[in-house]
This record gives structure tokens, C-alpha cells and sequence, in this order.
């Protein structure tokens, strides 16, 4: 009969990222878009029953929305509306990108910066530019584009048969 006392600990991270050499921290404060480490450390939680909070990290990229909301409060941001989620994704300007944004209100714009994830849904960014893209009614729809006609007419049995005896 085992009569010991020691209780079971999980075990802590290690002190340093193996990818990037960067001090990890049990807090998930150490986030990069290659650390694979931080997802294995995650992953090692979760199956230990252990809930991991959201992943976060930053990337340089691009996210399109429409621009509806601008605040100066605090500090000059403009805030987008993601088209099809529908998530708002706040994005920190200069005062001559504030500028800018005040054309560009309820217009389709391609933002691009330093975008911060949360659980790998762009949250804010911190703009570097922008551009302004084609309202959705004026590109082309499905219903607009023609059929292929590779055959000249021909069913598709009799056009093979023709390639094949050529």
C-alpha cells in the first residue's frame, strides 16, 4: 500500500523558446506567427484538462473591410467592418492617415500594418496604408460570366474521341 502524499504538478514551459530564443512566460505572454512551441505548450494544456486562453500573436498583413467609424478619443483610429464576419477590426493611424480615413468613410478599404490576432481573428492594426477597393456591386457576379465553350459545340464524348484519333 502506497501511502505517499506528493501531489501531482503539471509541468511548467520551458524557460526559453526553442524557436525564437525568446523568454517564455506561463502566462501565454510570448507570442510570434512561427512559435511553434507556444501551440505545443497550449496543446499540452488542453489534453491535461488545463483551459489554454485564445492564442495571440501579430503578423504583417492585409485586412479588408468597410471603413465605418473614426475616434479620436484617446488616440486617432479608424475602425473597419469585416464583410463577411462582420467583425470590427480597429486600425491605429497618424493624423495624416486620420485625414485620409475621413474620405474614405463607408468605403470598402484593403488595410494593410501590423495586425494583431486574438485566437486568429484579426482585432486591430496598426496602419502602415490603405487603399480603396471596388464596391461589391460593381464587380463582375457569377451570372455575368459567360460559359467556357472549349467543344465548338460538340459533346463532350465526340470532342474526346477527336482528340484521341487525332
Amino acid at each position: 500500500m502506497n501511502t505517499s502524499t506528493e501531489t501531482w504538478t503539471p509541468a511548467q514551459p520551458s524557460e526559453t523558446c526553442g524557436l525564437c530564443g525568446g523568454e517564455l512566460a506561463t502566462d501565454e505572454s510570448h507570442f510570434h506567427s512561427q512559435c511553434a512551441d507556444q501551440e505545443n505548450a497550449r496543446s499540452d494544456a488542453n489534453d491535461l484538462g488545463i483551459v489554454a486562453k485564445a492564442p495571440r500573436y501579430s503578423d504583417v498583413s492585409t485586412v479588408e473591410g468597410r471603413l465605418e467609424a473614426i475616434s479620436v478619443h484617446d488616440r486617432p483610429a479608424l475602425s473597419i467592418w469585416d464583410m463577411l464576419t462582420n467583425d470590427k477590426i480597429e486600425c491605429l493611424v497618424n493624423d495624416a492617415q486620420l485625414a485620409t480615413g475621413l474620405t474614405l468613410l463607408r468605403k470598402r478599404v484593403a488595410v494593410t500594418g501590423v495586425v494583431k490576432y486574438v485566437n486568429h481573428v484579426p482585432k486591430s492594426v496598426q496602419v502602415d496604408s490603405f487603399d480603396v477597393l471596388p464596391e461589391m456591386e460593381s464587380l463582375p457576379q457569377p451570372q455575368n460570366i459567360r460559359p467556357i465553350n472549349i467543344t465548338n459545340g460538340l459533346s463532350s464524348e465526340e470532342h474526346v474521341r477527336r482528340i484521341r484519333d487525332a
